[in-house]
C-alpha cells in the first residue's frame, strides 16, 4: 500500500502535465479548427444585433484573413471574388446592411498540414440567410498560414461537387 500512493501521485502528476501542455500549447489542427469556429461565430448575426456589436464584427472578421487574402465563392447571389482585407470588410458590412440575419456554420474541417507554417483545410460552409430553412451549401478549400501565434486564411476556393 505504501508503494501504491507514490505511484498514483506520479501518474496523476504525469496526466496533469500532459493535460496542461495540451491546453497551453494546442496542436496546429486544434488551433485552426478553433479559429474557423470563431470566424463562423463572428460572421454570423441575428436580426436584433446592436449597432456596436455589428461594427465590432465588421472590423473583427478581416482579422481572420491574411493581408493579401483571396476569397472566391461560387454560384448564387453570393458568388464572386474578394481580394484583400478591405474588400472582405466591405463585403461583411454589405451583408449586414442587406440581410436581417445570417447563420454561418463551418463544419467537418479536414486539416492537412503542409509544414509548421501552412495548412490546407477542406470544410463545408452552411449559410442560412434571413431564417430561410434552405441553406446555401458550399465545400471550400482554404489555404491557411501561421501569422505569429495564430492561423489566418490566405485563400478560399470553392470545390465543385461534381469534382468530389
Amino acid at each position: 500500500m505504501k508503494t501504491a500512493k507514490p505511484l498514483i501521485v506520479v501518474v496523476l502528476i504525469t496526466i496533469g502535465v500532459f493535460w496542461g501542455w495540451s491546453v497551453l500549447f494546442p496542436s496546429p489542427e486544434k488551433q485552426i479548427k478553433a479559429a474557423l469556429t470563431r470566424l463562423a461565430q463572428t460572421a454570423s448575426f441575428g436580426a436584433n444585433e446592436k449597432s456596436l456589436t455589428r461594427l465590432g464584427a465588421i472590423n473583427a472578421v478581416p482579422t481572420f484573413f491574411h493581408t493579401n487574402a483571396v476569397v472566391r465563392l461560387a454560384g448564387g447571389r453570393y458568388g464572386g471574388s474578394l481580394e484583400g482585407k478591405q474588400e472582405i470588410r466591405e463585403a461583411v458590412a454589405g451583408s449586414r446592411a442587406v440581410a436581417q440575419s445570417i447563420d454561418i456554420q463551418l463544419t467537418d474541417p479536414q486539416v492537412t498540414l503542409k509544414d509548421s507554417e501552412a495548412a490546407t483545410v477542406l470544410v463545408t460552409a452552411t449559410v442560412y440567410v434571413d431564417g430561410d430553412p434552405t441553406p446555401q451549401l458550399q465545400i471550400l478549400k482554404m489555404e491557411m498560414v501561421r501569422a505569429g501565434r495564430k492561423w489566418v486564411i490566405k485563400q478560399i476556393n470553392p470545390i465543385d461537387l461534381d469534382d468530389v
